[in-house]
């Protein structure tokens, strides 16, 4: 059974389905993802996503508001692919916008009011993040452990203790221990 979805607006088209740049992520997952489409809500965040990609240009909160549904999404239907495939893509989008570092802070803003979720390790968001190493982002990862430690967050920040090299990695280790008591 060939398991694909396509969507097409204009010359976007979009497919659900093994994605040749995902392909070590959805052969793990395809059986899962089988079961749970649900071809009323994802088809129509991806209508929605590529009719606004199409006409106009996307804001930060636009993106991040996608997100969001998508969290809740996973959070109620306790399944952690259902925010994991489609934020691999939007990850990917804003990665191709000129102001990616401007996502930063609002992706460490939507981690702290949202559920735990498996976000992955390091996941979409993880995966983005990181890409910002030794650029600002472990300031920005560190501000908002102090605001509101999460899992996923504190995942993050054992990630930089376990860099040998990185020169504040005593004081991120020293913040992590004082976050496990």
């Amino acid at each position: 059974m060939d398991f694909t979805c396509q969507v097409e607006l204009g010359a976007e088209v979009y497919h659900r389905g093994p994605y040749p740049q995902y392909s070590r992520y959805v052969d793990s997952r395809v059986n899962k993802i089988k079961g749970k489409w649900k071809s009323g809500i994802n088809k129509d965040l991806t209508i929605k996503r590529l009719q606004r990609r199409s006409f106009m240009k996307k804001k930060v909160e636009d993106y991040i508001y996608e997100l969001e549904q998508l969290i809740e999404l996973a959070d109620q239907e306790k399944d952690k692919y259902l925010f994991q495939d489609p934020a691999y893509e939007i990850m990917d989008e804003i990665e191709e916008l000129g102001n990616a570092f401007d996502f930063v802070e609002p992706i460490f803003l939507l981690v702290e009011r949202s559920p735990d979720i498996d976000f992955g390790g390091p996941g979409p968001f993880g995966s983005f993040l990181e890409k910002f190493y030794r650029n600002g982002y472990e300031d920005i990862l560190v501000k908002s452990l102090q605001r509101k430690p999460k899992k996923y967050t504190i995942f993050l920040l054992e990630r930089l203790c376990n860099d040998e090299s990185n020169p504040k990695r005593e004081e991120y280790c020293t913040l992590l221990d004082s976050l496990k008591k």
